[in-house]
């Protein structure tokens, strides 16, 4: 997965800084005289590098020192005639034997692999609320999963334009009328009042990134952040969701659960909103990708605007925590109802 490829980069990155520290260390050989031409085959050099205190996954284990023998190309040199090894102290590197309790791991994590990049996105998601009209989508792009923004603003640029609901963010045919079915079902969950106040102003939604962006998977988040910027409430900052709309409110079940999944895992998101028809997609995952996650599966937008606006979970929502299936306690209908 995304995770484990990070980790892999990191242990080579790592291990590529040391080697290179090491070689520095190697005193410089003197240029040596041209050689008279001679038939005898040409030898190779030979080097012989290894250094103390390295223990990098996927590399040999370290030696008490380091050899250096140099053989100039193109002579040939008696083996009583050739320099004597020569040991290099390289007790100046660090032993990158270290654990999570070093007191030394934050200044060797900076010397191998710099200074940490402030990641806003993660910052962003680590608040407990997102700011009002915002909400996290899950999605795929070719084989990878994402995890998009939707921002939906109230638009004062073109005042004239009351009522108008524009999308932006280089979307498809089939986000587009995404975008009227989640307007529509999220209609039934505000007042009159509610509705004639937004009819006097025009609403914009905005998909963040540059990328191309279709697929039948972003009702739930559209309608969810429209909801947000109307009834003025804010979204969890740690959940994500995705799920088609029908007109009736249904969530219809989508694609790529597994990229999905590993995207908000990768992003440290612990809740995600899923339709009911990927439970069982969901529950073939590796244990790995359910630990520490949370899933809600949802039949309709009713539970998970209960979900995402409400103060508790819904006893007819099925959940998914730590990979531990918890269903849903749901009323018997009789044959009369």
């Amino acid at each position: 997965s995304d995770v484990y490829k990070r980790q892999e980069y990191m242990g080579e990155k790592i291990a590529r800084k040391y080697a290179l520290e090491v070689v520095d260390k190697i005193p410089q050989q003197p240029t040596p005289a041209p050689a008279q031409p001679t038939t005898a085959t040409p030898q190779e050099p030979s080097v012989a590098v290894s250094s103390p205190g390295i223990e990098v996954p996927g590399f040999p284990p370290r030696h008490p020192e380091v050899e250096q023998v140099v053989a100039p190309t193109g002579t040939q040199t008696a083996p009583d005639q050739r320099a004597a090894p020569q040991t290099i102290d390289l007790g100046e590197l660090p032993h990158l034997a270290f654990s999570g309790k070093d007191e030394h791991l934050h200044d060797l994590l900076r010397r191998y692999l710099g200074v940490p990049e402030f990641d806003y996105e993660h910052e962003k998601r680590s608040r407990e609320r997102l700011p009002v009209g915002m909400a996290h989508v899950l999605t795929v792009a070719g084989f990878v999963g994402e995890v998009l923004t939707v921002e939906c603003v109230f638009d004062a640029s073109h005042p004239e334009k009351k009522g108008a609901f524009s999308a932006s963010g280089n979307l498809k045919k089939v986000l587009e009328e995404s975008l009227v079915v989640a307007r529509i079902v999220a209609a039934r969950f505000l007042s009159q009042e509610q509705i004639n106040f937004a009819r006097e102003r025009s609403i914009h939604v905005h998909f963040k990134g540059a990328s191309q962006k279709d697929g039948p998977s972003a009702g739930v988040s559209i309608a969810t952040a429209y909801l947000s910027l109307l009834l003025n409430k804010p979204v969890p900052g740690n959940i994500a969701m995705t799920g088609e709309l029908s007109l009736n409110g249904d969530v219809c079940a989508i694609g790529g659960v597994q990229a999905k999944v590993t995207a908000a895992k990768a992003l440290e998101i612990s809740q995600i909103i899923l339709p009911y028809g990927n439970l069982a997609a969901y529950l073939e995952l590796p244990q790995a990708l359910m630990n520490g996650m949370t899933a809600y599966f949802v039949r309709d937008y009713k539970e998970a605007f209960q979900i995402t606006f409400g103060d508790s979970i819904p006893a007819t929502v099925d959940l998914v925590k730590d990979g531990v299936h918890i269903k849903a306690t749901r009323p018997v209908l009789t044959q009369a109802e």
